[in-house]
């Protein structure tokens, strides 16, 4: 599923709706892999999910998505009733250039 994200905290932060079938699935199920919308620069991410609950990282989410997209998150307590900030701490990396695949592939794992 498509996510408006960005990176922060060396992490992938994106929100959504507690309700919505992404938002179920991750609670249960927090394993993930994200990439990039790009098939010619790819970058694939895998990792676990955990919601944030800290506010004062919350803020930095909020500040950081509205420098990007215009758009402040709420990430009050109220909202957050119904909505989550997930964070993508990544476990491993894939990425690669289309243009000169195989050579490019690379493959980063991060520390636990």
């Amino acid at each position: 599923m498509r996510v408006w994200g960005l990176w922060l905290e060396d992490a992938l932060w994106f929100a959504t709706d507690r309700a919505s079938r992404k938002g179920r699935n991750l609670a249960s199920r927090p394993r993930m892999s994200a990439h990039l919308e790009s098939g010619d620069e790819v970058v694939t991410l895998e990792g676990s999910a955990t919601e944030s609950r800290e506010g004062v990282a919350l803020e930095a989410f909020a500040a950081a998505y509205e420098a990007k997209y215009a758009f402040r998150p709420d990430v009050s307590p109220q909202a957050l009733k119904s909505s989550v900030v997930y964070v993508l701490r990544p476990v491993v990396a894939l990425a690669w250039r289309e243009s000169d695949y195989p050579q490019s592939a690379t493959r980063f794992a991060f520390p636990a």
